[in-house]
């Protein structure tokens, strides 16, 4: 599966205490418009599987 375009991995805006800057999953906010919360299924591997 790819991911959308409006999706990447990336450095994060938040700070540690430390002065790092995680990467990690960004997305551009028009991207959580149509968006499927799947907390429910437990995983993204169970959603797609359902």
């Amino acid at each position: 599966m790819i991911a959308p375009t409006s999706a990447a991995t990336g450095r994060t805006a938040a700070d540690w205490c430390d002065g790092t800057a995680p990467t990690g999953f960004i997305a551009e906010s028009i991207a959580q418009d149509d968006a499927v919360e799947i907390t429910v299924f437990g995983g993204w591997r169970a959603y797609l599987a359902r």
